[in-house]
């Protein structure tokens, strides 16, 4: 299952040194991170640079459903100039059992 994570540059000013961080919640496992993320912990973050004004930082990995419930995906971008800011996501996942095959 793909996540896909945005920010939005709503300032007047160029976001310099933008890092996007992500805790992979309770319930998915994390399959694969395109670009060169740190990972440690659960957590896996971004160095995104430069994000001009009105522009958007995007990041999209994809990961496993391992439980059925309410998953709640929370984002903090930092950057050098702009501080600190998150924003979370609240879905409903159930992973689909197929039947077993038999013969």
């Amino acid at each position: 299952m793909p996540l896909r994570l945005s920010g939005d540059n709503l300032g007047f000013a160029s976001a310099r040194g933008v890092r996007a961080c992500d805790r992979v919640p309770r319930g998915l496992r994390l399959v694969r991170a395109p670009g060169e993320p740190t990972v440690r912990d659960g957590r896996i973050c971004w160095r995104l640079g430069t994000v001009s004004t009105s522009r958007r930082g995007t990041v999209t990995f994809r990961v496993r459903r391992r439980v059925c419930g309410r998953i709640v995906n929370e984002l903090v971008v930092r950057s050098d100039n702009g501080g600190t800011h998150r924003d979370s996501a609240h879905v409903s996942a159930c992973r689909r059992m197929l039947p077993r095959q038999t013969g």
